[in-house]
């Protein structure tokens, strides 16, 4: 039995040679792996960290672009600026002008008003003393065309007269 129980040890030690150079290789295999795997990880991080940089330049690049277009902007738009404040100062110089001509043409048109209405006073006034004028000499032609009339048929009388006379001396009336 001792040599059944030896082959026995013999082979359980072998399977555990065998057991541990499998158990080995095992670890060998895994510590391939894991290796492969870091530096999979290595490269990976190095692929990021690469890419990274690259966005970090381009953002950079990016920014100073953006950077010098706002800057353009700015300077495009303080001309702007400039040049609008200057249109409006033109434009108020316009404007006081204006109303300065507005003003004097206001005084000229009160004074015309003004001048106006010395006139329709001077007119109605006169207005008043030829409505009393023509009254007068309606009232004057009335007594006069009464006169005229008295006078005509004091005529008409004198020539009735007259020619009653004439007829008489020539005799024949």
């Amino acid at each position: 039995m001792v040599v059944v129980g030896g082959w026995k040890a013999v082979e359980k030690i072998k399977e555990g040679i065998d057991m541990a150079g499998d158990e080995a290789d095992f670890e060998q295999e895994e510590k391939a792996r894991e290796d492969a795997v870091r530096e999979g990880k290595m490269k990976e991080l190095e692929e990021r960290l690469s890419e990274q940089t690259k966005l970090q330049q381009l953002e950079k690049g990016d920014w100073e672009e953006q950077r010098n277009m706002l800057l353009s902007s700015l300077s495009n738009l303080k001309l702007q600026l400039l040049h609008s404040e200057s249109s409006c100062s033109e434009l108020r110089k316009n404007l006081d002008s204006e109303r300065l001509k507005s003003d004097q043409r206001e005084r000229e048109l009160i004074v015309s008003v003004v001048e106006l209405e010395g006139h329709v006073r001077k007119l109605k006034r006169d207005k008043k003393v030829l409505v009393v004028e023509v009254k007068k000499l309606q009232s004057e032609n009335e007594r006069v065309k009464v006169e005229m009339e008295a006078e005509l048929e004091q005529a008409k009388m004198n020539y009735r007269a007259a020619k009653a006379e004439v007829r008489k001396r020539s005799g024949g009336g």
